[in-house]
């Protein structure tokens, strides 16, 4: 049975996948009328400025055949659930424009057609004093700040024991209390008449006085040697301005305008148990080949590593002791430099494997790395394919992500390089094991054939549909509970 349902979901695919290649820019265009002044085309006067504004990777400004088709500027949630029925009806993908954070461009370009959603007019704060909850459209915060925090930075070279000092931190960084961070930012330091060395900055934030902030680090990490003078008393919203790397004044942290864009690739880690000296020494060395090189240390600890793994997506909590973050820059539009920058940062990435975590190695969705796996480049992935950038990125919690994408968008309308393009091939292989005697033969089954595409006709979409449906129900006249197991 399970095989006779893999071959449904084949033959819906293949004939809904022929609308993806029949693209209808007029009709999108008349189905959007109704907000069309927030819609932009190539040819519209602001349509450039909205797609730059938030790019800070200019990797692909170059690349125009991978611009979007329209860009859409919602002011409303219904406009959103609008653009969303339009776009699946005339087969182009949804691409949310990123606030910057996009390291691999995945909202920037695509070689399929695509409208990128622009959330700009979403900035509605709410703030509830009483219960201290802070909404920010999408999601709650607030943090408790006192009126006055202290930071410091204190740099150290190769000549001032910065080896020793990064190897210590990586037991201290951690185990610090709640209201302190601690980041380390080391990077090539060239001075005039002398040989390039390592400069490692151990930029700290302490929510309290100088002199309580002194006195912490005096007993938990009395090596580093901070001074009053290197301490400054100011409010929470200075400091930000202050450790920030781009901004200068309060007003600069409201300009989404970055001037300072360059081409970078980023990738990331997450250690687990010290490195030793000699294996910092060796990622000392790569560094000084290369100027552009830049790497972060951001300690755990604190109240990560009291959230359960299993709690939110994020899975990288107790056991942890940094997350490393590797960045190298380039001129743009240089090809040479970039093919050079990234064979260095690839073969950093490659001399790190035996320091860092394993079975998988661990990387931060936020730092995201096409090169740790990647969906085909209109989505299209098998269970497999998608699984091994997928527990990267969220361990155990893969599999939940999976269930979840299989009840919330079984059509795969929502997907990118690394997102989606597993839901039908996951639903099929989540219910073999309850519908076949050989699940492992399901489960091949299930791997042989790739999903994704874009699943523009209604009728097929609701069919596959009805198929799922169809088999929870059967699972649950057989007592079997799938729900519980979803």
């Amino acid at each position: 049975m399970a095989a006779k349902i893999v071959l449904v979901s084949i033959f819906l695919i293949s004939v809904s996948s022929s609308f993806a290649h029949t693209k209808d820019i007029h009709a999108f265009s008349e189905c959007m009328s109704a907000v069309h002044p927030h819609l932009y085309n190539p040819s519209s006067p602001h349509y450039t400025s909205i797609f730059l504004s938030s790019q800070q990777n200019t990797r692909w400004q170059n690349l125009s055949h991978r611009n979007p088709a329209f860009i859409f500027t919602p002011h409303s949630e219904s406009e959103i659930q609008r653009s969303v029925i339009c776009a699946r009806t005339h087969g182009l993908q949804i691409r949310v424009k990123s606030g910057g954070h996009d390291y691999e461009g995945l909202s920037f370009q695509s070689r399929v057609p695509y409208l990128m959603l622009a959330l700009d007019n979403f900035r509605a704060i709410r703030i509830n004093l009483k219960e201290e909850t802070a909404w920010v459209q999408a999601g709650a915060t607030l943090v408790r700040v006192p009126p006055i925090v202290t930071t410091f930075t204190v740099h150290r070279r190769l000549n001032e024991s910065a080896t020793r000092l990064v190897h210590q931190w990586q037991r201290v960084g951690e185990k610090l209390p709640k209201n302190i961070l601690m980041r380390l930012f080391v990077r090539q330091e060239t001075r005039a008449g002398a040989e390039g060395t390592i400069r490692v900055a151990f930029s700290t934030q302490f929510l309290g006085r100088a002199r309580a902030a002194i006195h912490l680090i005096d007993k938990r990490f009395p090596e580093l040697g901070v001074k009053q003078s290197d301490c400054h008393e100011t409010s929470w919203i200075n400091a930000t301005v202050k450790i920030s790397s781009r901004a200068k004044t309060i007003e600069d942290l409201l300009n989404r305008a970055d001037s300072l864009k360059t081409s970078y690739k980023a990738k990331s880690d997450f250690v687990s148990t010290p490195m030793p000296e000699m294996a910092l020494e060796g990622l000392w060395k790569r560094i000084l080949m290369n100027k552009n090189l830049t790497i972060i240390m951001d300690p755990f600890g604190g109240r990560n590593s009291e959230i359960p793994e299993a709690h939110t997506p994020f899975p990288h909590r107790k056991g942890n002791l940094y997350n490393i973050q590797y960045t190298v820059t380039w001129a743009a539009n240089n090809a040479s430099q970039a093919s050079r920058s990234m064979r260095t940062i690839r073969e950093l990435y490659k001399y790190m494997e035996p320091f860092v975590t394993n079975s998988p190695r661990a990387a931060y969705i936020n730092y995201r790395d096409l090169d740790v796996g990647m969906n085909n480049w209109n989505g299209v992935a098998t269970y497999s394919r998608a699984k091994v950038w997928g527990q990267k990125y969220f361990k155990g919690n893969f599999e939940r992500l999976v269930r979840v994408k299989c009840e919330a968008d079984p059509g795969n309308f929502f997907k990118n390089e690394q997102r989606g393009g597993v839901a039908l091939c996951a639903c099929d292989l989540l219910l073999c094991g309850d519908l076949c005697d050989d699940p492992p033969l399901c489960g091949d089954l299930c791997d042989e054939f790739t999903i994704g595409g874009n699943l523009a006709d209604v009728t097929a979409n609701n069919a596959i549909t009805t198929i799922i449906m169809n088999l929870k129900k059967a699972i649950e006249l057989r007592g079997d509970g799938f729900r519980e197991k979803t």
